[in-house]
């Protein structure tokens, strides 16, 4: 989604004329960051803010021009546009109301650290985080550090089993999505014959209640309401949201 964005702001913003020039302005204001947070008017962005911003507005190609004029903001010192000054406040874990952060947090942790098994030796992850903090410069440092999972008891159950052939489930994925891949909703689809699926061709994560789509929501209305079920192609909207919108998008995402 990195190099995306780069095509996208190609020429754009005064980061650089093409997607390459785009990266390494992108690289260089990280190295900055990381000798020393940089000023925006009244604010400071650590290297770990400019991450986590650019990491939650990669989620969503609608949300690229708002990753740009950041960007911009940045590299010139320059305080944030106003309709954009929220990303200041989206620099933490966004809980969905009414319930505290914590929950949010302890949840999506006991779900990452029982998929799979984490390693225990700390000098591990200082290898690999030393490795892929040069080799990944941006998301690296990120996935390779030490998370909770290091620590927490082995949780050890059985798989829960779906009758696939059974459970009615209206699937909805873009054919980009950069958490959840379109191949996986495929998969799905393919496992669950009584599924079907809407497909929509953009690079955005979780669709439905996000990016703006009217064909996706009659869809989604038309099964939770009545249990209509059919395969769709949902085509892109033709103005997708961009800056000025008066109504920022939840950005929660996991804290990296």
């Amino acid at each position: 989604m990195l190099w995306q964005f780069s095509d996208f702001a190609a020429g754009e913003y005064g980061l650089g004329g093409d997607a390459r020039s785009v990266r390494a302005a992108f690289d260089a204001l990280l190295a900055r960051a990381a000798r020393a947070p940089i000023p925006s008017g009244d604010l400071t962005f650590s290297l770990t803010d400019i991450r986590e911003i650019t990491f939650r507005l990669l989620y969503a190609e609608n949300r690229f021009d708002w990753l740009g004029r950041f960007l911009a903001a940045l590299q010139a010192e320059q305080p944030l546009p106003p309709d954009i000054a929220f990303l200041a406040n989206v620099r933490g874990w966004e809980s969905p109301p009414p319930g505290p952060a914590d929950n949010s947090v302890a949840a999506f942790f006991l779900i990452a650290c029982s998929d799979d098994v984490w390693p225990r030796d700390p000098a591990r992850y200082q290898r690999e985080l030393a490795v892929d903090s040069r080799r990944y410069p941006f998301v690296g440092p990120a996935f390779a550090n030490i998370w909770a999972c290091a620590f927490w008891p082995r949780v050890h159950h059985t798989p829960s089993t779906v009758d696939g052939s059974r459970v009615p489930v209206l699937l909805i994925n873009s054919t980009g999505d950069p958490s959840t891949p379109y191949d996986g909703a495929l998969a799905t689809r393919r496992m669950m014959p009584n599924s079907r699926l809407i497909t929509v061709p953009v690079s955005h994560h979780a669709v439905l209640g996000e990016y703006p789509s009217p064909c996706v929501e009659q869809a989604a209305i038309a099964y939770l309401i009545d249990g209509e079920l059919r395969d769709l192609f949902c085509p892109a909207t033709a103005t997708p949201l961009r800056a000025g919108t008066p109504t920022p998008p939840r950005l929660g995402l996991p804290p990296l």
